[in-house]
């Protein structure tokens, strides 16, 4: 009895805690949580022939967003998609975008293909190789080029690129620049074509070696004021340099060492980005000359800036923004929401009409601005992802 008395005590004392607790409980105001960001995802655009399909550089010029891809290259502009009538690319070479043309190269390699921007249809496209560039051997083909970075680049009528001979020694050297005659479109006179009986006026040689060795490939080319910034090989030595139309070559560093140009960029204000195989650089007064690197990465770095923001990406499925990145001390990457990216490479990023368009090995992707920008939630720093770090 003794037991059974205490074990009902103990019952009543347990019963009337619970009651206490939730009479406790019920009195105060629940807890509120804290709204989760709302997560938008990629889409993938489905027009035309591709849907899985590489797509490479990305460009806005005028009322127009170009974009290389695998299959043939296009643009689009107040919501629709335009696509040049041209056959299959070699996506290795990637697309050159100017104002007026858009060039690539033929699967053989052996043209460079000029299409103009405006009058396509027309059949004013332009294929350059032996049979209308003074002196070119019939052997010679476009050079590869490295990591889909156009290694040829077109500023106003001056053509600058890069071949290599088919046979153990060529008779004429690789890198040239070509000086292009143009025409009016008979069509659209406001626009411009190449023209048809001697599209290439001449040929400028560039005027530069190294201790007797000469330019054996361009590696990249970036049009740059009056002229290039460019990458060359010279007997297994990758330096970077400035190129004038008149085939003048200056080395941006004195000393001449390794040195390979992913990303140019000059802003409004003048300020000159540059992104190279171990990180970015910056110079305030717009020279090439003047560079200091202000961020470190140990992987495959490119970057853009979307007005004043500057978007980076190391060929994964993650983009990233940087933060302060006039004041190195001050700097910070934040991690930007990848949803539909996911095991996908990225290429290239462009805001147009007022979306985010991001280049894959996917396809084309792409979201509204604003949701862009929307910082992805992670636990571990996201410059450890990217081997990222600011030089002391």
């Amino acid at each position: 009895m003794m037991q059974y008395s205490l074990r009902r005590k103990a019952s009543r004392l347990f019963l009337a805690m619970i009651s206490v607790f939730t009479f406790i409980s019920c009195g105060e105001d629940p807890i509120p949580e804290e709204p989760k960001p709302e997560t938008v995802s990629f889409e993938r655009l489905m027009n035309f022939n591709w849907t899985r399909v590489d797509v490479g550089k990305l460009a806005v010029i005028g009322d127009r967003l170009y974009y290389s891809n695998v299959l043939t290259p296009g643009y689009f502009k107040g919501g629709e998609q335009h696509q040049f009538s041209m056959r299959v690319f070699d996506m290795r070479f990637g697309h050159a975008f100017s104002d007026a043309f858009t060039i690539g190269v033929s699967d053989n390699r052996r043209s460079l293909i000029v299409l103009p921007n405006f009058g396509y249809a027309d059949n004013y496209v332009s294929f350059l190789n032996s049979g209308n560039i003074p002196s070119l051997p019939l052997d010679y083909l476009l050079n590869p080029g490295w990591s889909e970075n156009p290694n040829f680049g077109l500023n106003g009528n001056y053509l600058l690129s890069s071949w290599e001979s088919g046979t153990t020694s060529g008779t004429m050297d690789p890198v040239f620049i070509m000086e292009l005659n143009l025409d009016s479109n008979p069509g659209s006179p406001e626009n411009l074509v190449l023209n048809r009986n001697q599209p290439v006026s001449k040929i400028i040689p560039l005027n530069f070696e190294v201790d007797g060795r000469k330019v054996w490939e361009l590696i990249s080319v970036f049009p740059f004021e009056e002229g290039w910034l460019a990458s060359l090989d010279i007997a297994g030595l990758q330096i970077s340099v400035q190129i004038s139309k008149d085939g003048r070559v200056q080395p941006l560093f004195e000393k001449l060492e390794r040195f390979v140009l992913y990303g140019v960029e000059k802003l409004p204000s003048g300020e000159l980005f540059i992104s190279n195989e171990e990180g970015m650089f910056y110079s305030p007064s717009g020279s090439p000359f003047e560079l200091v690197q202000f961020a470190r990465t140990n992987r495959d770095f490119r970057f853009k800036f979307i007005e004043d923001r500057l978007v980076v990406w190391v060929g994964d499925d993650q983009l990233f923004e940087v933060e302060n990145y006039r004041t190195p001390a001050e700097l910070k990457l934040v991690a930007l929401e990848n949803k539909g990216l996911e095991g996908f490479q990225v290429k290239d990023v462009a805001l147009f009409e007022g979306k985010m368009y991001v280049s894959s090995n996917g396809g084309l992707m792409v979201k509204n601005e604003a949701d862009f920008w929307v910082e992805k939630l992670v636990k571990s720093d996201p410059s450890v992802g990217i081997g990222w770090e600011v030089p002391n």
